[in-house]
């Protein structure tokens, strides 16, 4: 079906920014909804409510190991003027979004046919490979250490794979997100020993489906055999 870059004389008229090449028509899938989360935050909020309930266990010697969470986790990071609850942990990006490519054109992903909204289906146009910077900020030595000693167990709970396959946010049509532990490293300075604060600074790689909701009809393949024009 002909699209408006396909035309000379639609080229020549068009003004400055139209889309060109944009095919029209009932099978094109129209947009059906403007998203209000993307591939980033939805990633990084489905990796902040797994560890907000993730449990860990510091040594205690003589008394006995004592278990604990996180106080708060943060999907970004922490404003300045508020004062951080020991242990916390916070989200930021390590670098770039960087869309891979999936297939040459848009799919339309069968199981998501009047998942939403009737006469909707998800539209996937790539896939968002994510590096997330995850701090965990800690006032003590035994507390960062039974972090430090969690995170490999954590992030690989079964023999059936390596990493996470967590459940996605609503808002993201609950894509679910791929996560996997790169590495971690202990952050000492001068100045944040000085005023008890221990950080641990781990490498996570998210992996989450760039979708967009669009109207669609099914299409039902029909024959109509005509008997008239049987031999």
């Amino acid at each position: 079906m002909g699209g408006r870059g396909t035309d000379p004389v639609a080229r020549s008229t068009a003004a400055l920014g139209t889309p060109l090449q944009v095919a029209v028509g009932p099978d094109t899938f129209p947009l059906a909804a403007i998203g209000t989360l993307d591939p980033r935050n939805a990633a990084a909020e489905a990796l902040a409510a797994f560890l907000r309930c993730a449990t860990f266990r510091r040594g205690g010697g003589d008394v006995g190991d004592k278990s604990f969470a996180l106080e708060r986790v943060f999907a970004f990071w922490p404003d300045a003027k508020r004062e951080i609850e020991y242990p916390s942990a916070s989200i930021v990006d390590a670098a770039g979004e960087p869309y891979g490519e999936h297939a040459l054109t848009p799919t339309a992903l069968e199981d998501s046919w009047d998942a939403y909204e009737p006469g909707t289906v998800l539209w996937k146009t790539a896939e968002a490979s994510l590096t997330f910077q995850v701090d965990f900020w800690c006032v003590d030595d035994p507390t960062r250490e039974a972090i430090a000693a969690r995170l490999p167990s954590l992030f690989s709970p079964d023999e059936g794979r390596v990493g996470l396959l967590l459940a996605g946010d609503p808002r993201y049509f609950r894509r679910p997100v791929r996560a996997t532990l790169v590495e971690h490293e202990r952050m000492d300075t001068a100045d944040a020993v000085f005023g008890r604060e221990r950080r641990l600074r781990t490498t996570v790689l998210c992996d989450v489906d760039v979708v967009h909701l669009r109207c669609a009809v099914e299409l039902r393949p029909r024959h109509i055999l005509n008997l008239d024009e049987l031999p």
